[in-house]
């Protein structure tokens, strides 16, 4: 019998999902794959941790990851540089009804593939609104929509964005590089800017030239993360 220890992984809808890179086929020796349905085999910790997590969604018809949710600041936070660019007049503009019809729209195109849009526009529902897409033990006690201020939102997560990208070009982050494009569709179009938040869908060079545009659009300087390498891989 082999003393090899083993990482096993929870394999959905073809990944890992703890966002381990590529197919089974192609991970390192000692990572291996089970099933949803047979969780007593799992003991990556990072897909279990994933897994509980995902309790507050119902799923979808691809079981996709959880988006990260809206989490009191911590004394770090209130100490960290403002991230904001020069625009001032970008902000969330869309109804709850009209975020319950992108929904409804984003799924009949199939065009959410990993559904990260579909939960970050559901984490921006009241709970009546968003109750359809909650699994039955959320309750309107439990349920806190996202109420972070959405171009901080977008102008804090850039510099982790660009770090996905750049790093995807050294072979590490592609799947994270892919679903910075996902929120940020996500956002423009809550800030009013679909015709942005389409053209993003467009993948090339691990979104870089697509950060580079947003950039322009919330007023940031893209010069000081981009990297200038392009690849794809």
């Amino acid at each position: 019998m082999s003393d090899e220890i083993l990482t096993v992984h929870v394999l959905r809808a073809g990944l890992a999902v703890c966002g381990l890179e590529g197919v089974p086929a192609l991970w390192p020796d000692g990572h291996r794959w089970t099933a949803p349905d047979v969780l007593e085999d799992a003991t990556c910790r990072s897909c279990l941790d994933q897994l509980s997590k995902e309790k507050v969604f119902k799923k979808p018809a691809v079981p996709v990851p959880q988006p990260d949710l809206q989490t009191e600041s911590s004394p770090d936070d209130e100490t960290k540089d403002d991230p904001r660019g020069s625009k001032t007049d970008i902000k969330l503009v869309r109804s709850q009804q009209e975020i319950v019809a992108r929904i409804e729209y984003i799924e009949g195109r199939s065009i959410d593939w990993a559904a990260f849009e579909r939960e970050g526009l559901v984490t921006h529902l009241e709970f009546n609104h968003a109750k359809p897409y909650l699994h039955d033990e959320v309750t309107e006690d439990n349920w806190k929509p996202d109420d972070q201020d959405l171009y901080y939102k977008m102008c804090d997560y850039m510099a982790f964005a660009w770090e996905k990208a750049n790093g995807a070009v050294e072979g590490d982050g592609g799947l994270s590089a892919g679903r910075s494009l996902s929120h940020y569709s996500c956002w423009l179009w809550l800030a009013g800017n679909e015709e942005l938040a389409e053209s993003i869908r467009e993948y090339e060079f691990y979104g870089k030239p697509h950060l580079r545009t947003i950039c322009e659009f919330l007023g940031l300087d893209a010069d000081q993360w981009d990297d200038g390498e392009r690849k794809n891989g």
